[in-house]
């Protein structure tokens, strides 16, 4: 049977490949069975020859990862073709059939191994932020979310207590606002300077797990 010559398109799709696979193979001299003008612009590609190239040069894992995520190309037997001239079942599954599903399956073995090494990854990360003191558990930083909150209550609780007796004895409104105002600011202010001590003890400052 004569080997029909066709385009570098019509050879990716059947390989259920990028044309610039195929174009990267041809430049790389892993297949050779190709057609060229004279002016050395390649012209079509032989299906049968080019195959054979294809499928002996061609690392199947690097295939796997050039074919990506590109579904796997539809075969549909042509009449005349050996398989129908000899009587052969059609339903039999060739190489050709064989091939797109053994790259389907090293596509979802390199998308699962990528997964799980990046998985490891931020588990590493995570173990090294916890050695360093940059993460701690969950339940801590609520524990000092919860103590700054219950310290802020009480100390804007006790502002009534601390400044009635001056204020009942004031009779200028102006002079009762600033003394409420100074007593609020007195107590924000020390609140503030808690919360940059625990920051320079590095303890606000890490990130709960």
């Amino acid at each position: 049977m004569e080997d029909e010559l066709i385009s570098l398109r019509k050879f990716a799709r059947e390989r259920g490949v990028s044309l610039g696979a195929v174009q990267k193979a041809i430049a790389t001299k892993r297949v050779t069975a190709i057609e060229r003008d004279q002016r050395g612009r390649t012209i079509g590609i032989y299906r049968v020859r080019a195959a054979e190239e294809w499928a002996a040069n061609t690392d199947p894992v690097e295939a796997a990862r050039t074919q990506g995520s590109q579904p796997a190309p539809i075969v549909v037997p042509k009449q005349g073709t050996l398989e129908v001239a000899t009587g052969a079942d059609p339903s039999q599954a060739g190489p050709e059939s064989a091939a797109p599903a053994a790259n389907t399956d090293q596509a979802e073995y390199l998308a699962a191994r990528a997964k799980r090494e990046g998985f490891q990854a931020k588990q590493a990360e995570l173990e090294y932020l916890r050695a360093i003191g940059d993460l701690v558990p969950a339940n801590e930083a609520r524990e000092v979310a919860f103590r700054r909150y219950r310290t802020l209550r009480d100390k804007m609780l006790n502002i009534p207590e601390r400044v009635a007796s001056v204020i009942a004895a004031e009779r200028d409104p102006a002079r009762v606002h600033k003394l409420l105002t100074d007593e609020i600011k007195r107590v924000l202010h020390e609140l503030s300077d808690v919360a940059r001590a625990e920051v320079a003890g590095g303890v606000a400052e890490r990130v709960a797990a």
